[in-house]
């Protein structure tokens, strides 16, 4: 069991701000740690990448140097209908909770997710080729 205390900023795009912390009780899958590659994609089928829609209490993910998508399917590999896909800007952190409204994977499971890293960083042309990924989830117990 673990409780979040997250305090919002009025500096998130298109979320609304809230005055005050919010918190989540609920477990934690394991963290999201990752480099990922331009070119090469990364599917995670397990701990984070599994989310159950209906307990889900918190999604942030962060990509530190290149823009990336972070597509969510209904079926292990990439298999199945996709779900949503969440575009990240270099360095600005996406954060929703059940605080922000509707949950991003809608009403549908999430069995696999593909993080791919972009050439871009908040959207202007990049040498970089390599990114590190930071993912975490509440889910309630």
């Amino acid at each position: 069991m673990i409780t979040t205390t997250i305090t919002k900023s009025v500096g998130q795009p298109n979320m609304a701000p809230v005055s005050s912390a919010y918190t989540l009780s609920g477990i934690q899958n394991p963290d999201l740690e990752a480099t990922i590659t331009y070119g090469s994609p990364l599917t995670i089928n397990d701990g984070v990448g599994v989310l159950g829609y209906a307990a889900l209490q918190m999604l942030y993910l962060l990509s530190d140097s290149l823009d990336a998508t972070v597509k969510f399917y209904s079926a292990t590999n990439a298999g199945g209908s996709l779900i949503t896909t969440i575009s990240l800007q270099a360095g600005v952190p996406y954060e929703w909770d059940s605080s922000s409204g509707a949950n991003p994977l809608g009403t549908t499971n999430a069995l696999s997710m593909v993080i791919t890293a972009l050439n871009t960083a908040g959207g202007q042309s990049s040498s970089l080729t390599t990114t590190n990924i930071h993912g975490r989830t509440s889910l309630s117990a």
